[in-house]
């Protein structure tokens, strides 16, 4: 195994951590939105 510090799998770990990142970032925006949808069609 190469100890290279910008291997392949280095590479693939930060774009997993980055979609995580984003996709958390996109859920905490969806997520009210959508709470908010459901609940004005429960209410009305």
């Amino acid at each position: 195994m190469s100890s290279s510090g910008c291997g392949p799998l280095t590479l693939v770990i930060y774009a997993i951590h980055c979609a995580e990142k984003s996709f958390h970032g996109v859920l905490s925006v969806v997520a009210p939105a959508a709470y908010q949808l459901c609940y004005a069609d429960l209410s009305l």
